[in-house]
């Protein structure tokens, strides 16, 4: 069975994993997340996990590209649905090859087996983990998600609620949410904070990449938001786990740029290069997918590393993709002020709804 064929994401937030739990936690820990599914009703779901960090987070002195998830059990994990008072009303059990229980190897991909859930209109799906990460200091975990996250040491599991729980940046997330469903094909979309969402309010699924997942889904068509903050060209050009996940679609969406010249200070030909190693790997891992690259948008960066963006994007159809998105054009404050952000330097959700529009119009028209 391919599974990527046949679950297709079901969530707008991003669940890839840029950094690790923090050190300081207890060996028990319990995360429970809220998310707006794109379909609600009765759906069959299953979750897929890789135990892998996908993207250096900041500086890298933390928490790296590719470095292999610390072993560690799943003491219990549950899916069900609440409202707006997070209060669940339904839950099911999660299992593993029929066990409620499994342990997790380093690397490890794994799936779930399939849970019945049936989520009225207007309800957040609910997802619950309790995990024994023993003294496990690399646990792959997923900030600013945009998701609605909290946590609690020791088992929370049987508590209907997040009273007991405080709301957590970092969260324990498997790397996508999916339902069974036949589509006409599947799209992703890696990049850095700007497509992860970073901008936009927690819970609302106001980011431009999850406004296209959300548009696609009425179209029969499946996304994946695989966006991370700090995300670099370099480390999805080094086909890792993170790209391998985006290699799982028909169409992989590429968004880079700003953290290479930022963070990694690279300068035309550098971060080109890696531009160009991402659609190789791409091809590589799947010789059939289809590879769209979006230009770089603006971040209002000071004129030395604005040059750069500018140069990139002026030969970003020099990288033989199979087809550009001009995002920058979407995001900016006019032609003669290109290198401004119209919506901020990390979109609003304003930014979120241009974005998604004009994409929607130029490569989904109904």
């Amino acid at each position: 069975m391919d599974f990527f064929r046949e679950y297709i994401s079901n969530i707008g937030a991003s669940t890839s994993h840029n950094t690790i739990l923090q050190r300081d936690m207890s060996a028990v820990v319990t995360f429970r997340a809220y998310f707006q599914p794109f379909l609600r009703g009765e759906r069959t779901w299953r979750l897929y996990w890789q135990n892998t960090v996908d993207s250096t987070f900041a500086d890298g002195a933390f928490s790296r590209a590719d470095i292999s998830g610390s072993a560690y059990r799943i003491l219990s994990a549950r899916l069900g649905y609440a409202f707006a008072d997070r209060e669940i009303i339904n839950e099911a059990e999660l299992t593993f090859d029929g066990k409620a229980q499994k342990d997790i190897a380093p690397d490890e991909r794994f799936i779930s087996d399939e849970i019945a859930l049936d989520i009225p209109d207007g309800a957040y799906l609910c997802y619950t983990v309790t995990a024994d990460i023993g003294s496990g200091l690399d646990i792959p975990c997923t900030p600013d998600s945009r998701a609605l996250c909290y946590y609690a040491a020791g088992d929370r599991s049987s508590e209907r609620g997040t009273e007991n729980m405080s709301e957590a940046n970092e969260c324990m997330l498997p790397d996508m949410f999916a339902v069974k469903r036949s589509v006409s094909e599947t799209r992703c979309f890696i990049g850095d904070s700007i497509t992860q969402g970073c901008g936009t309010e927690a819970g609302r699924c106001e980011q431009w990449a999850a406004r296209i997942c959300a548009a696609l889904s009425e179209r029969d068509i499946g996304g994946w938001n695989l966006g991370l903050g700090y995300g670099r060209a370099t480390d999805a050009a080094m086909g890792g786990a993170w790209l391998y996940k985006a290699s799982r679609c028909d169409n992989a969406c590429v968004c880079f740029g700003i953290n290479d010249i930022l963070g990694g200070n690279a300068g035309e030909d550098e971060l080109f290069a890696s531009l160009s190693s991402i659609i190789s790997e791409l091809r590589q891992l799947n010789p059939n997918i289809r590879v769209t690259v979006f230009t770089i948008p603006p971040f209002n960066l000071e004129p030395e590393r604005e040059a750069v963006r500018r140069a990139v994007n002026a030969r970003i159809g020099e990288l033989g993709a199979d087809d550009v998105f001009d995002i920058a054009a979407v995001l900016r404050v006019s032609p003669e002020r290109e290198g401004d952000a119209a919506y901020g330097p990390h979109p609003n959700g304003d930014g979120g709804a241009a974005v998604a529009e004009e994409y929607i119009k130029q490569r989904c028209a109904m």
